[in-house]
C-alpha cells in the first residue's frame, strides 16, 4: 500500500539535534513517511510485505491525534483478505 502523503514538512521551532545533526530554529525539515516504514533497524526484511509481522510499529496511518480516519476500516479489510 502506498500512502498519498509521502512527505510532511515543518519549520523547526527551537534549536535541536536529530541523530547527531544540528537543526537550527526556523529551518525547514522534512519527514519521508515511506522511508520510516522501511527502517532496517526496526523491521526485519523491510521491503517484504508481511501481514503477520509482530510487533509492527509502522507509521502508515499516522499516530495519535493525526491517525488516519480510515485506519480501522483498512485494518478490517486486510484481516478479511
Amino acid at each position: 500500500m502506498i500512502s498519498p502523503l509521502t512527505h510532511i514538512g515543518r519549520v523547526c521551532p527551537v534549536d535541536t539535534e536529530v541523530h547527531g545533526v544540528a537543526v537550527q530554529a526556523g529551518h525547514r525539515v522534512s519527514l519521508c513517511w515511506a522511508s520510516a516504514n522501511r527502517d532496517e533497524s526496526v523491521f526485519e526484511a523491510p521491503e517484504e510485505v508481511r501481514l503477520d509481522r509482530k510487533p509492527n510499529p509502522h507509521l502508515t496511518f499516522g499516530a495519535g491525534p493525526h491517525l488516519c480516519l480510515g485506519a480501522a476500516h483498512m485494518r478490517l479489510i486486510m484481516r478479511l483478505l
